[in-house]
């Protein structure tokens, strides 16, 4: 399972992040989703060897707090920061 995040710009100024996981296996969808339970499911889907892949999105009042919720999370999640960002 690979879990990607990044922070979305928002015009109300709100600290926003996405978080997107590819190739979940039917052993950890639940512990996933569990840890998944307060952010707003955006979207759904399934890849090409038909494993799924949730998108979700939560805002933070700060930093501090989104960093707090990343220790808590127990997969490992990769960080994505505006440089690494590619929009064509």
């Amino acid at each position: 399972m690979e879990v990607t995040a990044w922070k979305v710009l928002s015009r109300e100024n709100r600290l926003k992040y996405n978080v997107q996981a590819n190739n979940i296996t039917e052993a950890k969808e639940g512990q996933f989703l569990q840890a998944m339970k307060d952010w707003r499911k955006v979207g759904f889907g399934k890849s090409e060897k038909n494993k799924k892949i949730y998108l979700f999105s939560r805002d933070f009042d700060n930093t501090t707090s989104w960093h707090f919720w990343v220790k808590k999370f127990p997969f490992e999640l990769r960080e994505l920061h505006e440089e690494e960002v590619i929009v064509e």
